[in-house]
């Protein structure tokens, strides 16, 4: 049987914004790690695919780049379809979570019930200090998360 929820972050703390996706859901975790398991991922995205057969529900984290404004939120539920088109970028993965998705879809047919929230980054070189912009929206994807999915 499948547990209810997964949260993931994906990124790269050591890639400015690219962390910010390992941010909240590390906040999240210390805020609520007896509710429900946490993952980190770095640039093997793949490594999510071991996650579909024991969840029912996974909500994913990342930096994306769309051009719009940084720290803008953005969500999707990737759940019933893969977007063909999406004009998102995802710093320095292997493989995009839409990639993961379309590859899990046609080997098994299906996948179960993702969220994913993307925070838009502007600074993806070496370091670890985030945009001002993408922490507040870090903070604030943080506080709507533990509201939505946790029910505080």
């Amino acid at each position: 049987m499948k547990s209810e929820v997964c949260f993931v972050g994906i990124g790269n703390e050591f890639r400015s914004d690219d962390g910010v996706g390992l941010a909240v859901v590390r906040d999240l975790e210390q805020k609520y790690s007896e509710r429900c398991p946490f993952y980190y991922f770095q640039e093997d995205t793949i490594s999510i695919l071991s996650l579909f057969e024991l969840y029912s529900r996974i909500v994913i984290v990342d930096a994306v780049v769309t051009g719009e404004k940084p720290g803008t939120i953005h969500r999707l539920d990737l759940t019933d379809h893969i977007p063909d088109s999406v004009e998102m970028k995802f710093s320095g993965h292997i493989l995009d979570i839409f990639d993961v998705l379309r590859m899990e879809k046609e080997l098994y047919g299906s996948y179960p019930e993702i969220h994913f929230f993307g925070i838009e980054g502007i600074n993806f070189h070496h370091g670890t200090e985030m945009n001002d912009d993408v922490k507040i929206a870090a903070d604030r994807l943080t506080e709507k998360l533990g509201r939505e999915y946790m029910g505080v």
